[in-house]
């Protein structure tokens, strides 16, 4: 599997997945199959390798930052999400200042933490791609903020194992998770995780620049209302936020 998961990590987009996260979508897809590796022919290991490729393009995003060395501004715009959330970072932290977090745990954080992480609040930041880490973790260094760097996938990890937070940021990934899961996998993040806010963001264009479907995602209004969670909901720029509040850690 090694050798496997070294040719995926050839393409330089997914050069910085963390090996496990690939194992665990490689062991993921042979159940599937109902194989083992070892069984596998040439051309069905090749056509294997190319399925996990896409999967992990549809966790990471088509991105590579070349240089640590940038700007803060020339960074964040290398990733395809926070180069639309540009013009909209201050807008976001005065709104994420108004509910005055002490921690803040950002989930498949990507370069978030280096636009919103500060001094004055505890940061946790997580993600599959080891590479965007390593960025926020010098980030963090550089620039003393407390917290965490760490690898975490949300798909397969336990949520038990994640720090409790004031504020729980998940940005543009509720679609990539809970893709083709009729939203079961989003009902555990609303109920599982300690939190006392949850900011979460949905696209409301396609990569193409086409209108998604349903942009505004009633489906979460109607489960933050089955569940007792009081949220508000606010655009900035082609994206779409849910704010949902529980005044209480579980």
């Amino acid at each position: 599997m090694k050798d496997l998961i070294k040719n995926i990590k050839k393409k330089k987009e997914l050069s910085g997945v963390a090996d496990d996260v690939i194992a665990r979508l490689i062991e993921q897809r042979l159940a599937s199959y109902h194989t083992q590796l070892d069984q596998l022919k040439p051309k069905q290991q090749k056509l294997l390798l190319k399925l996990i490729r896409a999967d992990l393009r549809q966790l990471t995003g088509m991105f590579h930052p070349k240089s640590s060395k940038k700007s803060r501004p020339d960074l964040l715009a290398t990733h395809a999400s926070t180069e639309e959330r540009l013009p909209h970072y201050l807008q976001l932290k005065e709104k994420i200042d108004s509910l005055k977090p002490k921690i803040i745990l950002d989930l498949g954080c990507g370069l978030n933490p280096i636009a919103l992480a500060t001094p004055n609040t505890a940061y946790h930041a997580a993600d599959i791609n080891e590479a965007d880490l390593n960025l926020v973790k010098a980030h963090f260094k550089k620039n003393h903020i407390k917290g965490s760097v760490f690898t975490f996938d949300l798909q397969h990890q336990p949520l038990s194992d994640l720090p409790q937070a004031d504020l729980i940021l998940l940005f543009k990934i509720i679609d990539l998770i809970d893709r083709k899961k009729g939203h079961k996998v989003t009902e555990p993040l609303l109920t599982q995780l300690n939190y006392q806010h949850l900011l979460i963001s949905f696209p409301k264009i396609k990569l193409s620049g086409k209108p998604m479907r349903y942009p505004e995602r009633r489906w979460l209004t109607l489960m933050c209302n089955r569940l007792g969670l009081s949220h508000e909901r606010f655009t900035l720029g082609n994206e779409l936020f849910y704010l949902v509040h529980r005044n209480y850690f579980e």
